[in-house]
């Protein structure tokens, strides 16, 4: 069960031998749980503190440097936010859209 594999990998992280061993044991009752204790576990405000203090960063990414942001602030007292999401077009070259598209 992939909710299992993401517990024991939060273990494999644990730097807390204690830690490590609750999210086996957690691991564990996810595997071999009907739907309702693994429902319970999946709620338990223990696991949710042990997963958030070994997070899996692989996937982490970090964009350096940020990116600069310019704002025009005389053009921000009149913009609107359809300037920057403008409206699905129907889609005819011969034509503009209007509201009742």
């Amino acid at each position: 069960m992939e909710g299992a594999a993401i517990v024991e990998g939060a273990a494999k992280r644990a730097r807390d031998k204690a830690d490590a061993a609750r999210l086996r044991e957690f691991s564990e009752q996810i595997a071999n749980g009907a739907n309702s204790e693994i429902y319970a576990i999946s709620q338990s405000g223990e696991l949710e503190v042990l997963m958030a203090t070994y997070p899996d960063r692989a996937d982490a990414t970090q964009y350096d440097p940020p990116p600069r942001v310019v704002v025009d602030g005389p053009a921000a007292l009149f913009g609107a936010w359809y300037e920057f999401f403008p409206r699905s077009a129907e889609g005819r070259a011969d034509r503009g859209s209007t509201f009742r598209d």
